[in-house]
């Protein structure tokens, strides 16, 4: 039966360059589309700020939508402005999925770049 060798950082095999920045990090702290831990949190940060870009502009075409076509009566106010927040709320968060998505597909690999670099985004 033959011997199975220990797991060892240093073995260079082990060490993956990231599709996204280029930079060499461990395998294990790649995701499944092969992209390092500090690229993730900046298109996510930046698919945030889009984010709530789009829900904003989509609570104001609910606000725009409740104001001219429903009408509220002053009675239920408060329900239609909980309405609105929470449409800027949701709209937010599939606004950052939605934008995060298209960062990452549309993103240049590193594989692609001059001398396995990123290529820059301008």
């Amino acid at each position: 039966m033959a011997e199975r060798l220990p797991f060892t950082r240093e073995d260079p095999a082990d060490q993956m360059a990231c599709v996204h920045c280029g930079e060499m990090h461990d395998a294990v702290e790649m995701d499944r589309l092969l992209w390092c831990e500090r690229c993730r949190r900046v298109e996510r940060n930046r698919a945030g700020w889009w984010g709530w870009v789009i829900g904003l502009t989509f609570a104001a075409c609910v606000a725009a939508y409740v104001w001219f076509v429903v009408h509220p009566t002053d009675v239920v106010i408060g329900g239609w402005v909980g309405t609105v927040i929470a449409a800027a709320w949701i709209g937010s968060k599939v606004g950052r999925e939605m934008v995060f998505g298209i960062l990452r597909a549309r993103a240049p690999g590193a594989a692609g770049a001059p001398d396995g670099e990123a290529a820059d985004r301008g």
